[in-house]
């Protein structure tokens, strides 16, 4: 970057070329310090970091390409659909879980008459 080199120039006060090359210059030019030179650089790399985050990436996109568009637009639908969709499993789960909670139990109990009334305790994952 320009600013970079700039920067590394006027910081190497020995560098009699670099001194030669900017005596010709504008007088704007030569009145920046490496202060100002400095907090110019780091405007340029907010500014830079600023356009090329995710956000401004999905604005470019936005504005290059409809079929773009479309997709982002049909992710939400399906993402909306999905949570919906959990909505209405979640209660039908739990019902699944107690119901075979209850089975076990009572498998439990059928095994334990048959071996003359034993604690039998039926593991695994549990729901």
């Amino acid at each position: 970057m320009f600013l970079c080199q700039r920067l590394s120039e006027m910081r190497e006060e020995g560098d009699l070329m670099a001194m030669s090359q900017f005596q010709l210059a504008p007088s704007v030019i030569q009145a920046q310090t490496p202060e100002r030179v400095e907090a110019m650089l780091a405007d340029v790399r907010d500014l830079l970091n600023v356009l090329t985050s995710v956000r401004m990436q999905h604005l470019f996109m936005i504005q290059a390409s409809p079929r773009y568009v479309e997709r982002r637009g049909t992710l939400a639908e399906k993402g909306q659909e999905a949570l919906e969709e959990q909505a209405k499993l979640e209660p039908r789960i739990d019902l699944l879980a107690a119901r075979t909670k209850e089975l076990q139990k009572l498998i439990e109990a059928d095994i334990s008459k048959r071996y003359n009334n034993r604690p039998v305790n039926i593991m695994g994952v549990h729901v």
